[in-house]
């Protein structure tokens, strides 16, 4: 990534998946023959958040095979060690399917990425220093305005 005059990197650098400067957040992604990479500068930015992706509907498959099971093998019938193997393979798949979601919006555009390997910390890091550039960024174009509400 060529840098703009008078920007410099907060966060990250040109081989991780997120770059934040002091004028943009930029993204460079490789996956499976797939290739991207999207920016949006900072003041363009109008939301920054992290979300937690899951199938609940694997958890009730999961419990609702689990009880069935331990049903049956409290009654001991045969079906009964299937059906808690089943819930126990369908809780693992529950917890596998789990995924953080790191998005940055603008009116044009949306920068999605996986953040399952990142730190919590590390996000809200990530989130409250975009905050802070965009107002800072703002204070600087409008100097008389009142800072953002954060």
């Amino acid at each position: 990534m060529q840098l703009l005059p008078n920007e410099q990197i907060l966060l990250g650098n040109d081989s991780t998946p997120l770059c934040l400067t002091t004028l943009r957040v930029r993204s460079n992604g490789r996956d499976w023959g797939k290739a991207s990479i999207q920016q949006i500068f900072l003041e363009d930015v109008c939301f920054v958040g992290m979300t937690m992706v899951s199938t609940p509907l694997l958890l009730i498959a999961a419990v609702l095979s689990g009880v069935t099971g331990i049903i049956y093998l409290a009654n001991q019938n045969n079906g009964g060690s299937i059906g808690l193997f089943a819930g126990i393979v369908l809780l693992l798949a529950y917890f596998g399917s789990r995924r953080q979601v790191l998005t940055f919006a603008s009116a044009g555009g949306r920068i999605s990425l996986q953040a399952s390997k990142m730190k919590y910390e590390h996000i809200v890091l990530c989130l409250d220093t975009v905050s802070a550039r965009k107002n800072d960024r703002y204070l600087r174009q409008y100097p008389s305005a009142p800072a953002l509400a954060a």
